[in-house]
């Protein structure tokens, strides 16, 4: 039998990598396990999240599917196409039921994106990101930040200018009316958080 070349040898892989007018069509064959980005027509790899990241984004997408509407799928690390040249993988979004059976999703299906911030993507999520997402016309953009002191979600909603205004950073219990009523309860995944940490400092100084 004859082998068949793999789609990601590393010829082909860094052919794609030096390029920077992919589209994505271009990036279609992928593997669907392989995790990247496509950037304006840049293909980049994204690194495997640490466990507390997809923690989070999971409580996120389990509160958001609490009471989403008839009309709605909630879904983790789903793939936005947004125009031609990028193809962003938001930690969860709410994508219109009619829009949810493909992948990647259209960016005017798309009513809410959420992504966890991490120690590599803190500038791509909270400057690119949102100016790619607000020029698509998505209407709301949600990042969670586990870095610092607290969990902290800022809301950015889209104003009738296409930009985002953000609310500013929430902490503690979050009450939220869009896309539907959402209840975020930031103290306590602080404190798994902080419990996490602590276990691995523990076992570290062992």
């Amino acid at each position: 039998m004859t082998a068949v070349p793999h789609l990601l040898d590393d010829l082909h892989l860094s052919h794609l990598l030096s390029r920077d007018d992919l589209t994505v069509d271009d990036v279609a064959s992928l593997p669907e396990d392989l995790r990247y980005e496509l950037l304006d027509g840049r293909l980049v790899l994204l690194p495997i999240p640490f466990p507390m990241h997809n923690w989070i984004a999971r409580q996120v997408a389990q509160a958001l599917d609490r009471n989403a509407s008839d009309e709605a799928f909630v879904n983790i690390e789903t793939s936005v196409a947004i125009g031609t040249r990028s193809e962003l993988r938001p930690d969860a979004a709410v994508i219109r039921l009619e829009g949810a059976d493909r992948s990647p999703v259209l960016a005017r299906d798309v009513l809410v994106v959420v992504e966890v911030v991490s120690r590599s993507s803190v500038l791509h999520d909270r400057r690119f990101k949102a100016k790619v997402y607000a020029d698509a016309g998505i209407p709301l953009y949600w990042v969670l930040d586990p870095l610092g002191e607290q969990v902290t979600l800022t809301v950015h909603v889209l104003g009738p200018d296409g930009v985002y205004q953000s609310d500013g950073h929430h902490v503690g219990r979050v009450a939220l009316e869009q896309p539907w009523p959402v209840a975020l309860d930031l103290d306590a995944w602080t404190a798994y958080r902080d419990k996490v940490q602590s276990r691995r400092r523990q076992a570290g100084s062992k």
